[in-house]
């Protein structure tokens, strides 16, 4: 009966020594040993870069040299400057990124190093959406939206392979038309209207490869013709009229100035890729 007993003591105590040390050589993030690479010297397991200060620069996991799961990136005092998420055996990167003051500001996809798909900013200020971009393959591609501060759409712009290409459209914070025009190939070619927040239209006009063209018309709000200048490849051809508006539109732009806010690419965070 003894050595019965002794040989199932003997059998657990194997079973328990054998679990222990498979636990141990896990590659948990709690190991002392970091940034190993492998015999073809990639990186592999876990990994820590620090700053000349001494904090981390950014830690994750690796494999034959590719990270795999979350890497994070910091800012030198220690704060979340990234989160990105890596799939195995996949191209796609998730990304998030972040202000100096620990807010959010911006999210989106890679595909390797490129932007990709649907990438969202947000305002420094406010922590309000600010901007919403499409991407293809590192290109911006679909329309681009930007909102104002307080959360109205501002504007919306179409892209074709990086260029402005298709209608452009400005927004009232009351979300009425302020602005519609056209872009070919990045050029303004087409109808140019201006509204009053009315509906009424303001300026009506045509662009062709960037210049006005054609009779410009400029209207009261209350729809009533106040003037028309023609142009020829960008030239009036009866300047006359253009001091007179443009002392009007001077007063008018101080008299709005702050109440219509264009976002401010330097709001955003741009992640260097290291």
């Amino acid at each position: 009966m003894i050595p019965e007993i002794m040989k199932q003591w003997t059998f657990l105590l194997l079973f328990l020594f054998q679990l222990i040390t498979h636990i141990s050589a896990m590659p948990l993030q709690g190991d002392t040993l970091f940034n190993q690479t492998d015999n073809a010297g990639r990186k592999t397991g876990w990994w820590k870069q620090y700053y000349p200060n001494g904090a981390v620069r950014y830690k994750g996991y690796f494999s034959a040299g590719k990270p795999v799961g979350e890497l994070i990136r910091y800012y030198d005092d220690g704060l979340v400057k990234a989160r990105m998420y890596y799939y195995e055996k996949s191209p796609r990167v998730h990304a998030t990124l972040y202000y100096n003051n620990g807010a959010l500001a911006a999210e989106g996809w890679y595909m390797e190093t490129s932007k990709d798909s649907l990438w969202k900013y947000y305002s420094y200020y406010t922590g309000r959406l600010s901007t919403e971009e499409s991407y293809r393959n590192g290109k911006r591609e679909g329309i681009t939206r930007k909102y104002y501060d307080t959360g109205e759409l501002l504007e919306e712009v179409e892209y074709h392979n990086d260029r402005k290409h298709g209608n452009w459209i400005q927004y009232f914070d009351s979300g009425k038309a302020r602005l519609r025009a056209v872009y070919v190939n990045d050029k303004r070619n087409g109808p140019f209207i201006i509204y009053y927040e009315n509906g009424q239209i303001e300026i009506n006009g045509a662009f062709s490869e960037n210049l006005m063209e054609g009779d410009w018309t400029y209207y009261d709000e209350q729809g009533s013709v106040k003037m028309v200048i023609s142009y020829r490849e960008g030239v009036p051809l009866n300047p006359e009229p253009l001091d007179k508006i443009a002392d009007e539109y001077y007063k008018r732009i101080q008299e709005a100035q702050g109440r219509y806010p264009e976002p401010d690419e330097t709001n955003f965070l741009n992640i260097e890729k290291q």
